[in-house]
């Protein structure tokens, strides 16, 4: 039997869809649901917006409230652990919620109650997708350990097959911001608690989470904090801390179709209510998300190490003068720039799968002279390590240009 498929009959296939169009609302509807996957970004514009209530106190004075329609795009679940009133009993609940109910123009909200997880998902699936939230954070001191709110990408509840999230959370006593990625658990951890901004309660910051095909990054404002990539052989682990920004390696690998998630989690006891109520406050029109590029370009100015200051405008007195790392695994193209006013020698160092720092390249600098390197090599990260043949020396220029 031969294994070719046959051409494809569009006239018969369009002939069944406009059947099931016209049949009745509920077909019209199943199809709607069939084909949401087609879906790949949401904008309030997108029917995402369903009315506004407009309310006048006085001529001059406009109140307006924007309400949407949610289950048009997101399934939620929430786990309610209310017990019965009598034992022993068998209690059947539901396992998904409406979204409306949970997350409005005010928030997203999980009520108090037994109720210890409340999380929502796009219902399309996106490929290398990217998702901006535009938002305060919620204050968690007041909340135990173990209380945290999720945004970003994952691949299902308890994913074992991809991750990619901010999580603010509070853990010891004190408040963390994480960049989390990975399958397998536990997943990567990246603390980029020095990179949130001091006023995170109070206003208002865009976090952004892109996921490549080889990694993803992350995003606050217009900083890079974070950086995971998926290295199966690798050692799973921080290979930089942040600031400027964290970079990682999970040994997992990670699918990159992934849904939007938002998630409110209170540590798990079932004997007793949660601590209270707890909003995110993002509205649904301040979180967009889309499909993108797989491997989009960048430029990166390069940071002195464990620093956030600038390779350029650094003055070595002595000695060399190193700079961050920069990943470069992934990359088609590799160019790194640099400028001193004294001459001296420049070293490529690539982080190895056994977690050394190796010479890569070793290049001659001439003072005053745009140095253009282009690594024609792979690697997973990669550093600049500049020795001048004079003292005091002046970097003007550093930085890498990846695609």
């Amino acid at each position: 039997m031969s294994d070719v498929a046959g051409p494809v009959d569009y006239a018969k296939i369009k002939g069944k869809l406009e059947e099931v169009w016209q049949s009745n609302g509920a077909g019209r509807e199943a199809l709607k649901e069939e084909l949401s996957d087609v879906n790949k970004d949401v904008i309030q514009e997108k029917f995402l917006g369903d009315y506004m209530d407009l309310t006048w106190t006085d001529p001059s004075t406009l109140t307006e409230k924007r309400i949407y329609r949610l289950d048009r795009y997101y399934v939620t679940r929430l786990f309610d652990y209310t017990p019965p009133e009598t034992f022993p009993a068998t209690v059947r609940k539901p396992w998904f919620v409406d979204p409306n109910d949970y997350w409005t123009n005010d928030g997203y909200t999980i009520p108090s109650g037994y109720y210890n997880y409340l999380a929502t998902y796009s219902r399309a699936s996106l490929m290398y997708p990217f998702v901006g939230a535009y938002t305060k954070l919620p204050d968690l001191t007041p909340f135990p350990n173990g209380t945290g709110v999720y945004c970003g990408f994952e691949h299902g509840g308890a994913t074992r097959t991809g991750i990619a999230t901010f999580r603010i959370v509070k853990s010891g006593g004190s408040i963390f911001l994480e960049a989390e990625y990975g399958s397998k658990f536990p997943w990567l951890h990246l603390d980029v608690t020095s990179r949130l901004p001091a006023d995170y309660i109070t206003a208002e910051h865009c976090y952004y989470v892109k996921v490549n095909r080889w990694g993803a990054e992350f995003f606050i404002d217009d900083k890079l904090v974070a950086v995971a990539l998926d290295i199966p052989e690798a050692t799973q682990g921080v290979k930089a801390t942040c600031p400027p920004y964290a970079i990682g390696v999970t040994s997992a690998p990670v699918i990159k179709r992934l849904h939007t998630l938002l998630e409110i989690i209170f540590p798990y006891d079932i004997t007793k209510p949660n601590p209270g109520g707890l909003t995110l406050p993002l509205s649904p029109e301040n979180f967009r998300w889309g499909e993108g590029e797989p491997n989009p370009p960048r430029a990166l100015r390069l940071y002195q190490a464990d620093s956030t200051d600038l390779m350029v405008g650094a003055s070595i007195g002595s000695g060399s003068l190193t700079s961050h790392p920069v990943p470069v695994y992934g990359r088609e193209a590799k160019t790194f720039y640099f400028r001193s006013d004294q001459a001296g020698t420049l070293d490529i160092e690539v982080l190895t799968l056994s977690d050394n720092w190796r010479t890569y390249d070793s290049v001659s600098v001439s003072a005053n002279s745009l140095l253009a390197y282009t690594m024609t090599g792979e690697a997973v990260l990669a550093r600049l390590i500049f020795t001048p043949s004079s003292y005091p020396a002046n970097v003007t220029d550093c930085e890498a240009v990846l695609r």
